[in-house]
């Protein structure tokens, strides 16, 4: 497996001459990372290099282009507009989601042993650093892609609590069930308003996001869009609910 090459200039701007570098998609530069010679790629082979890439671009190109949707951001390379996430923007827009990449997509959607998911985690990580060197990412963008601070882990508990609490409380709500939704083990938050949540589901051929989910203004305003609920959605006087939370991953 291998990242096409694309040898089209991108994102090229006019204007007084600075030493900036030219803003680049997170292709092209996954692409020149890649172009790099063997004695340069110390965590594992090549073509472990080239697949956890591939599963960055993935997760970019799915998840990550709803959550970009959702929050309306547009391409900063609109000279490619029509193409995918990772070729129409440039790494800072998508920093924001690397986390997911590392602490949602490789560890529940990618099939591999541990071992493996550990070295591509540190491909990502070294490409990462790699960027900031060449500046194509800012030095001051630190993405942490292993852990979760105290103070929001701390949050999520207490956002599950108020959910768990307010299932309990409306179960009589839920006689007459108009749909159901449980497919997926996770459910990211797309976006979030008050009382409301947005979730990331598969939609047959993408990812795409529904709701509203009604939930309490406790929960929507402590949860954030990239965490993770394992619950179970019904659908009852038109209007969506969660019926059971298993658990809140905040990302």
């Amino acid at each position: 497996m291998s990242i096409e090459i694309n040898t089209q200039q991108e994102g090229a701007s006019g204007g007084e001459k600075k030493t900036k570098r030219k803003l680049i998609s997170l292709h092209t530069a996954m692409n020149r990372f890649l172009d790099r010679d063997d004695s340069e790629l110390q965590i594992g082979p090549r073509n472990e290099y080239e697949n956890a890439l591939l599963i960055l671009q993935e997760y970019v190109n799915s998840f990550g282009n709803v959550m970009l949707r959702a929050a309306g951001s547009n391409p900063t390379l609109p000279m490619t507009k029509g193409g995918s996430v990772a070729k129409t923007f440039d790494p800072n827009s998508l920093v924001s989601v690397f986390r997911g990449y590392a602490l949602f997509f490789l560890l529940f959607k990618v099939n591999a042993p541990e071992d493996v998911k550990e070295r591509f985690r540190k491909i990502v990580e070294e490409f990462i650093a790699w960027m900031q060197e060449t500046g194509h990412l800012n030095l001051a963008t630190k993405p942490n892609l292993r852990t979760i601070d105290p103070r929001t882990s701390y949050l999520a508990t207490q956002a599950g609590t108020i959910l768990h609490k307010a299932i309990l409380h409306s179960e009589n709500s839920r006689k007459f069930v108009e749909d159901l939704r449980k497919g997926e083990p996770l459910y990211m938050v797309s976006r979030r308003k008050a009382g409301k949540l947005w979730f990331i589901y598969y939609a047959g051929k993408e990812y795409d996001d529904f709701g509203p989910v009604s939930v309490p203004l406790g929960v929507s305003d402590l949860v954030k869009p990239g965490w993770l609920l394992d619950c179970d959605f019904v659908k009852c006087n038109g209007r969506w609910q969660i019926s059971a939370v298993r658990s809140l991953l905040p990302i």
